[in-house]
């Protein structure tokens, strides 16, 4: 048999292969730690149903032998598996390595099952591994549409699988508010409907008379947060303010410049309607809003938005103009980081840590804000990152999962370098890491967040765990072929190569592509 090729992504940091092979038997034994109890749950749960994991406490009888040897200098998440001819030993520096060495395992098992040539044995190797970020995140848009809880929770486990550790949740902007705040309940009742949805790229002005609506109740939310926590996965919640609020605006039109009337945008893009800076109220409102938030999601970080918000309103707004001389702003725009300091403030107060989109970048943003840079100038938040603001990265042109492929191509995603050439080496350490979004405007089916999100998220989490003078994307794209299977026996309506790779020539339309709503060159049975 020739060395195989595994199929492992992300790809560990270390993997040397050893003599012999270990049969994979009909009883698989597990011996382990009551206090791994959870993650060996989550593994018998995913092992191959011809596979029986049977767990027993003798170590004569197991295979499966789990150990947590606390490393001082091993970085979180790091771990090392053992496989000879009797055994598989997995070590780990913390629970969570323990966790991301079992999906390692469950992909080695899953090739050997799988594999003709393997017939069912698992070569012998040694793997050690390590993450190179601490935030390797995915984030979901369901405020354009709502695509419910069933499939949030499938594509955790697509991200606990590939050592994926934050989910970004998008639940609220013009389109739509997607998650029940009990002091207000009209945000749900008025803010999570919308009578129309725009049809065709985003300069069209046609519009579907068919209305949209959905929203997760508090006992929804909680369920899906602790899920996430199960597999390692940090849920961070974003409202986004104070644009994109015409979903806020339509329930309680108080809160805006005019008074209204507002609606829950039917159109996509950017719109003029927003949060009224200068109104006393509107404080107090958001933080209520965020206490709620907080109690709902238990996670270190929450997520404020920030991003476009044009000030035509404020510009003419008394209330507004009135607050910025009070507070000595020589631009009335300046009130959007006077907003972003309290929020803040607020979350610190409450033992959280804010994030916002890069447009928040001012310079008397309070240091402690971290900021996720998607778009705009490089020069501005290396400044920041240099004076020990943290960043978190998602490259506009490279990890927007919403984009065409013939924009953003699978090979560009992966061989994207996140940490900027210019950064030096002893601020690497200010960038948590990086992170894919997947905005919803063309996404209203699983079928087509499937394909946008696959195979393009698996080239994101390897940039994110493995160290990249380890990537090859040809390597990568060997594996692919035989991790496709895997997609094809869940379901997932992926792109396939062909797709994923289109030619120069399909190319040559990829910027006007952002513009249009993407046709699929092939549906998928």
């Amino acid at each position: 048999m020739s060395d195989p090729l595994f199929p492992l992504i992300p790809y560990p940091q270390s993997l040397e292969l050893q003599p012999g092979s270990l049969q994979l038997p009909p009883v698989f034994g597990i011996f382990y730690h009551p206090i791994f109890l959870n993650e060996i749950r989550l593994f018998q749960d995913k092992f191959p149903v011809d596979l029986t994991p049977q767990i027993v406490y003798l170590k004569e009888e197991a295979h499966l032998f789990l150990h947590q040897q606390i490393e001082p200098d091993g970085p979180p998440g790091s771990h090392e598996i053992n496989i000879d001819p009797q055994k598989i030993l997995l070590q780990s520096a913390d629970k969570a390595g323990l966790f991301a060495g079992l999906q390692t395992i469950l992909q080695l098992v899953r090739f050997a099952t799988h594999n003709f040539e393997l017939n069912g044995n698992l070569p012998c190797l040694v793997i050690r591994d390590f993450p190179r970020f601490s935030w390797r995140g995915f984030m979901l848009d369901e405020a354009r549409h709502f695509q419910g809880s069933k499939t949030v929770l499938e594509l955790l486990d697509w991200m606990a699988y590939l050592k994926m550790n934050i989910f970004h949740w998008h639940l609220s902007d013009d389109q739509g508010f997607r998650i029940a705040i009990n002091q207000y309940p009209a945000l749900t009742d008025v803010g999570s409907k919308r009578s129309a949805t725009q049809q065709g790229g985003f300069l069209s002005h046609k519009v579907s008379p068919t209305p949209h609506q959905g929203f997760y109740t508090q006992q929804e939310i909680r369920s899906i947060v602790a899920y996430a926590a199960e597999r390692y996965i940090t849920v961070v919640p974003e409202i986004d303010v104070p644009g994109h609020s015409s979903a806020i605006l339509a329930a309680f039109p108080e809160l805006g410049c005019t008074g209204g009337p507002y609606e829950v945008q039917p159109k996509w893009g950017i719109h003029k309607e927003i949060l009224c800076i200068g109104n006393p109220a509107t404080f107090p409102f958001l933080e209520n809003v965020f206490s709620e938030i907080m109690d709902l999601f238990p996670g270190q970080f929450i997520h404020t938005g920030g991003d476009e918000v044009p000030k035509t309103r404020w510009k003419s707004c008394p209330k507004c103009l009135t607050l910025a001389n009070e507070l000595k702003f020589a631009h009335v725009e300046k009130l959007q980081t006077h907003l972003a300091n309290h929020l803040n403030q607020f979350l610190i107060d409450n033992g959280r840590t804010m994030l916002g989109w890069n447009e928040t970048l001012a310079d008397n943003l309070a240091g402690e804000m971290i900021v996720q840079y998607w778009l705009g100038s490089k020069k501005t938040l290396l400044s920041h990152i240099r004076n020990g603001r943290k960043a978190v990265l998602s490259d506009f042109s490279s990890y927007y999962l919403d984009h065409t492929y013939a924009h953003t191509r699978l090979p560009k995603t992966y061989r994207f370098e996140p940490v900027f050439a210019s950064l030096e080496t002893e601020y690497h350490h200010q960038i948590l890491g990086i992170e894919a979004p997947l905005w919803s405007e063309f996404i209203p089916s699983k079928q087509r967040l499937d394909w946008q999100t696959f195979p393009r998220l698996l080239a994101v989490a390897e940039s994110a765990w493995l160290d990249p003078q380890k990537k090859n994307y040809a390597h990568f794209r060997q594996r692919l072929k035989e991790f496709s299977t895997q997609l094809d026996l869940e379901g997932i309506m992926y792109a396939h190569l062909p797709e994923a790779e289109p030619n120069i020539f399909q190319r040559l339309g990829g910027p006007i592509s952002l513009l249009q709503e993407s046709k699929r060159t092939r549906n998928k049975t």
